[in-house]
């Protein structure tokens, strides 16, 4: 629930044109990122799609990976919009990627590594797209882990966030990123300094928890993320020159 504030720091960040060549997510990020920069939705339809799940439809469908087969079709029949979300997730490639995205990288937590499995456009390790998102957000035990062959070795993938929940220098080295703009959700204390070539925003989420029903966090969560995103966040994006300075927020 607290991931979702993401779509609202994305939201401002499109709507003052900002460029994003690169984008990375772990966990919630990595389903953001791929639904937006793989799939193709807007930010907008992104949006839309928070007041339309409900905890229900995510706990029917794990269900399904608990039940028998003949449970499936009266349980699928319950998951609201996952079904279709899922299928258009396992149409979309690395390679073929919109709204001027030129590269996606997904984290995942490799349960026999233990240590985090960093798949992207720059090296997909043969594994499919819709896989790895499915795996990142794989959280135990709701979800089992996703398994598939990383160039000829058995994995078995899980939630991301196990791992490596801020994946910043896999945006740096991997994929070239010069300039990050993170986006925060972690519940935590701990502070990040800004520097000349990264900024942090944290949307204020104080008391969003998993017990809230899901169709009420997730647009104060949205809401969250776009608030963090400041006229000083923009105004430091102004100095990167990556948008003009006639832009309005």
């Amino acid at each position: 629930m607290r991931g979702a504030a993401h779509l609202g720091v994305l939201r401002r960040l499109i709507a003052a044109r900002v460029p994003i060549d690169v984008i990375v997510g772990s966990s919630v990020g990595a389903i953001i990122a791929a639904y937006y920069a793989a799939v193709g939705l807007t930010i907008d339809e992104l949006i839309s799609d928070a007041p339309r799940m409900r905890a229900g439809h995510l706990l029917f469908h794990s269900l399904r990976y608990h039940s028998p087969a003949w449970a499936h079709a009266w349980l699928s029949a319950r998951t609201g919009i996952v079904p279709a979300r899922l299928e258009a997730l396992d149409r979309a490639r690395f390679d073929r990627l919109h709204h001027g995205v030129s590269s996606l990288g997904i984290v995942c937590h490799d349960l026999d590594t233990r240590q985090p499995l960093f798949i992207s456009t720059a090296n997909t390790y043969g594994l499919p797209l819709g896989g790895v998102v499915r795996a990142s957000a794989a959280i135990r035990p709701l979800y089992p882990p996703w398994a598939g062959e990383a160039n000829g070795r058995r994995v078995r993938l899980v939630d991301g966030g196990y791992s490596e929940t801020l994946p910043v220098e896999f945006a740096r080295t991997a994929l070239g990123a010069t300039h990050l703009i993170v986006s925060d959700c972690r519940r935590t204390d701990a502070q990040l300094e800004s520097d000349d070539r990264t900024i942090y925003v944290r949307p204020a989420m104080s008391g969003f928890g998993i017990i809230r029903r899901v169709s009420f966090s997730l647009p104060e969560a949205v809401a969250a993320g776009d608030a963090c995103v400041t006229d000083g966040v923009l105004e430091r994006l102004r100095g990167w020159r990556v948008i003009s300075p006639s832009t309005a927020p």
